[in-house]
């Protein structure tokens, strides 16, 4: 769990963004660009956050990993690969830094798509790094407490999970939001599938009576 603490009476904007798959054949970097720009404009000059659901890079996958991981490869074949990993990592970075300046790092999650570099560090927590923010594991929930965080009416809890298999990603966030009570947002990358959709849940407050509040459910879909 993250928990960042922000100001009660200030507007923030939050942008989840996953699978940008840099270094893949067809990838569409103006879309990345625009996104930012739209962001921008939207927050009016208020904070941004950002926090990412994995798949940042293309190269590699699973199956691609444990096939390099078992290949007797050269050292110069391994530096190699370390270098084209590096220019992943640079160009995600290159364009965080010119179109998402303003916008503050609240974490990096992990998907299927990374690369691993020899010293066993990968993209994902190279850029964690870079930015001196939290590398989220594959799963994580971030707090955004508001104002000094002892009022839990006033925070906001959102789960975060790259995501697998095929399909709608709300049917399979119906599934687990079902199993978890004080999550405000689920949110899930790796389908092109970009939904949201507001459910009811209804809850025991501490005084014993039983109330409704929605949660939020969302596929952060593609960038790219």
């Amino acid at each position: 769990t993250l928990n960042m603490t922000l100001p009660p009476d200030e507007p923030v904007l939050l942008l989840p963004t996953a699978d940008w798959q840099i270094g893949a054949d067809g990838v569409r970097i103006s879309n990345l660009c625009q996104y930012f720009r739209d962001a921008n404009l939207d927050a009016n000059g208020h904070r941004q956050v950002m926090f990412t659901l994995g798949d940042m890079v293309d190269r590699h996958s699973p199956s691609g990993r444990d096939k390099l991981e078992s290949a007797r490869l050269y050292d110069s074949t391994k530096d190699g690969l370390d270098t084209m990993g590096w220019e992943d990592f640079e160009s995600v970075k290159h364009i965080i830094d010119s179109e998402a300046k303003l916008v503050e790092q609240a974490g990096f999650l992990e998907g299927h798509h990374f690369h691993k570099f020899q010293d066993g560090s990968t993209t994902d927590t190279k850029l964690a790094e870079a930015y001196n923010t939290a590398f989220l594991g594959d799963c994580a929930i971030i707090s955004f407490q508001f104002g000094d965080g002892d009022d839990p009416a006033t925070n906001v809890n959102i789960w975060l999970h790259h995501g697998n298999g095929s399909g709608s990603p709300i049917t399979k966030l119906k599934k687990q939001s079902a199993e978890m009570d004080g999550i405000d947002v689920f949110l899930m990358g790796h389908t092109p599938h970009i939904e949201t959709k507001l459910q009811g849940r209804s809850y025991r407050s501490k005084d014993g009576e039983y109330k409704h509040r929605q949660i939020r459910l969302a596929g952060t879909g593609e960038l790219s």
